[in-house]
């Protein structure tokens, strides 16, 4: 593996021009496409594109934002000649801030904000030659750029998703296997694994605790013959499929919102659904449009109390044109 450049101290800024300004509100869904950040209203789908383009190119694997809403912040997994980034996206005009970038980062994929602190799962990171079975859970310094790598390798193999929990801890999904991670010390403990999961490329926490994950199921070459949501008991590992098959294609991301239902993002069918954890019913919420490009990532505002860190549509206008 080789290890890249980093930009610690230089924040690299491009302003989009915007056409109207996007206040964030609780309960809004913030998408991480090929195309840019998009938000979708849940009541009626109605989707408007953030930022798009420069820094956000090729593609968005990971995004969240903070509580009030102020500021967002975007993975991006870079293509041929490109160094993947974090980038600082403005909500209200759609401005690009380079916050860190290379270093350690090889394929960088979901991130999450623990107590003010942004991490970002990414599963070749640190990974040893020739297999390159590992990955690594890595600290962003918001200020600096700086990467440091707190969960390194040990039982990963190529961990995907990442979410916090208002416990203080970090948790992965990495294959068949749902991680707890410390982010004091990067310990790992497998709280669940097998069984139903196969291929668990997302996860998600909800303010109560719970815990879900997507997960995919393939056959022999690799090809996605059905997707699914799990919801997994953080005690005993237990898991119970909660919603799978039709309408879903592939899916990609889920985040939980404060009202307690789960909304995942399909690769392939380029749609939003809401999910009913407790019955298991699944209503689309937005699909096509500014969604073409498919649905890497997912993160719902939370409600006003959550202080830690519907019908479907698909029309469609950008608040901030492309770079």
């Amino acid at each position: 593996m080789t290890k890249r450049r980093i930009l610690p101290f230089l924040l690299l800024m491009f302003c989009v021009n915007s056409i109207s300004a996007q206040v964030l509100e609780s309960g809004d869904i913030l998408v991480g496409t090929e195309a840019g950040v998009i938000k979708i209203d849940p009541s009626n789908g109605f989707q408007t594109g953030i930022s798009s383009g420069t820094f956000l190119y090729p593609g968005i694997s990971g995004i969240v934002a903070d509580t009030l809403g102020e500021n967002i912040y975007a993975v991006t997994l870079a293509g041929v000649d490109e160094e993947d980034r974090v980038v600082h996206v403005n909500p209200t005009n759609g401005q690009q801030t380079q916050i860190s970038s290379g270093g350690e980062f090889f394929n960088p994929d979901k991130t999450a904000l623990l107590n003010g602190e942004l991490y970002v799962v990414d599963w070749y990171a640190f990974a040893p030659a020739p297999t390159y079975i590992g990955g690594a859970v890595i600290r962003v310094d918001l200020d600096s750029g700086f990467q440091t790598g707190i969960s390194i390798n040990g039982d990963f193999e190529y961990p995907r998703g990442l979410a916090a929990g208002r416990d203080g801890m970090l948790y992965v999904s990495d294959e068949d296997m749902v991680f707890q991670v410390d982010p004091t010390d990067g310990s790992q403990c497998v709280i669940s694994s097998g069984d139903s999961l196969e291929w668990a490329v997302d996860i998600a926490v909800s303010e109560d605790g719970r815990m879900w994950v997507t997960n995919n199921e393939r056959d022999g070459i690799g090809v996605v013959i059905n997707s699914e949501v799990i919801e997994i008991d953080p005690v005993t590992g237990q898991q119970t499929v909660i919603a799978s098959g039709d309408p879903f294609d592939t899916l990609w991301a889920i985040s939980a919102s404060s009202d307690g239902y789960l909304f995942v993002g399909d690769l392939e069918a380029d749609a939003v659904f809401r999910v009913d954890p407790d019955t298991g019913m699944v209503t689309s919420i937005s699909s096509g449009s500014l969604l073409t490009d498919g649905v890497a990532s997912v993160f719902v505002m939370p409600g006003p109390f959550f202080t830690d860190g519907f019908e479907s549509g698909d029309v469609s206008q950008w608040s901030a044109s492309e770079g």
